[in-house]
């Protein structure tokens, strides 16, 4: 008796399974894979480091350029 639930519990499972792998698969192959969102990601680290270099780079010159009018007294 226990071996018929255990065995229909098993089966039912198995198929949940293999039916959400179907999904996942079939809109994968449908819709593509999460390219763009990788993508995009990529873009804003790029884009923050330039932004954060630019900041910094403007921020040194900015300094530089004080300590030469310092010196310069």
């Amino acid at each position: 008796m226990w071996f018929w639930i255990a065995g229909c519990t098993g089966i039912y499972l198995i198929f949940i399974i293999f039916e959400e792998l179907n999904y996942f698969f079939w809109n994968r192959y449908v819709y593509g894979p999460k390219q763009v969102l990788r993508k995009k990601w990529i873009r804003r680290i790029v884009r923050g480091y330039y932004f954060t270099k630019k900041y910094i780079d403007r921020n040194t010159q900015q300094h530089s350029s004080n300590y030469k009018k310092m010196s310069s007294l």
